[in-house]
Order: C-alpha cells, then structure tokens, then sequence
C-alpha cells in the first residue's frame, strides 16, 4: 500500500475509535446514572465489567493509532459548566445512592469524596 493510504486509513481508524470511546463512555454514564436511580438494575442483565470493556478497549486503542499517527492533545483547560454538571452529578449519584443512611454520615461521605475529588482534580491538572 502507499503511504498516503495507509495514513489515511490509520487516521479513519482513529477517529472511528475516538467515536466509540464517546458513545462508551455516554452509554457508561447513562448506565451508572440509571444503576443509582434503580439499583440492580443494570448489573443484573449487562454488568459494568462488560461496560468498562466497551470504554477501555477502544481508549487503548486510540492511544495506539494517536502514537503511530504523531497525535498529541493539546493541554486544554477544564470546561467549567461541565465540571459543574459532573460534580451535580455526583453529589446526585450520592445522596440518591446513600438514601437510607443517617443525614450527618450521608454529609461525612460526601464532603470526603468531594475532598478526595478535589485533591484528585489538582494531582491531575498539575503543571510541572
């Protein structure tokens, strides 16, 4: 095969998997959102193994392509409005998910998680 071909095969590929990872990871929130609003319901017939294989296969496989192909993603800051929505999201997930529990433990848990997130959000966008 010529070059050219070949990189713009490499490069189809590539944008292919980029689109699965986008509708993995939308199908892995749309599962996980509906596993907190009616438990069992999701692991009992798919599984999030399964889920978590239809996300990473084709993050490792993108990461691939992108090598061979010299893609690099540019540094990019957080997107405000969605950081906002995933953290509503998540004080959602909890609280739903914790339903039962004592107000005041429900309150510990969370603000440690929200803690944990934030320390985690930090170690991630830190510049050397």
């Amino acid at each position: 095969m010529p070059g050219n071909l070949k990189k713009n095969l490499l490069l189809i590929a590539y944008k292919l998997s980029v689109d699965l990872l986008f509708i993995g990871i939308v199908f892995f929130a749309v599962s996980l959102l509906a596993e907190s609003l009616i438990p069992g319901i999701v692991t009992s017939r798919v599984g999030f193994s399964k889920i978590s294989f239809l996300v990473v296969s084709p993050l490792l496989l993108s990461s691939a392509l992108a090598g061979r192909l010299g893609i690099s993603l540019a540094n990019q800051k957080p997107n405000k409005k969605a950081l906002a929505a995933l953290v509503f999201l998540m004080i959602f997930t909890f609280f739903s998910s914790l339903f039962r529990l004592n107000i005041f433990l429900n309150t510990f848990i969370l603000t440690t998680a929200m803690v944990c997130a934030y320390f985690i959000f930090k170690v991630v966008t830190e510049e050397e």
